[in-house]
């Protein structure tokens, strides 16, 4: 299982697209499939653009990611702003 952990990230769009990277990578390490990761990675992408289109300045986002039954969960806050993204696990294959 995957340990929850913190990231921050600044609100540029390069490091915006490495978070979503690692959220996708996350859910695989909790045991989705790459289809489950894209999915989330996707998410958190449209979460973050929102999220950055409202930011002033050079702030920055921090995400909490963690595993929660049946799935994965990231917290992101930041630009005065918060949301929580949740990506169901598909159960691989023995």
């Amino acid at each position: 299982m995957s340990e929850p952990f913190s990231l921050v990230v600044p609100v540029d769009a390069p490091f915006r697209a490495v978070a979503s990277e690692v959220a996708g990578r996350y859910v695989e390490l909790a045991g989705g499939s790459p289809a489950d990761g894209a999915a989330l990675a996707g998410a958190l992408t449209s979460a973050l653009e929102k999220m950055a289109a409202a930011a002033r300045g050079d702030g920055g986002f921090e995400l909490a990611f963690g595993v929660e039954r049946g799935g994965v969960r990231i917290t992101v806050q930041g630009a005065g702003q918060s949301t929580t993204i949740t990506q169901p696990v598909s159960t691989r294959p023995a």
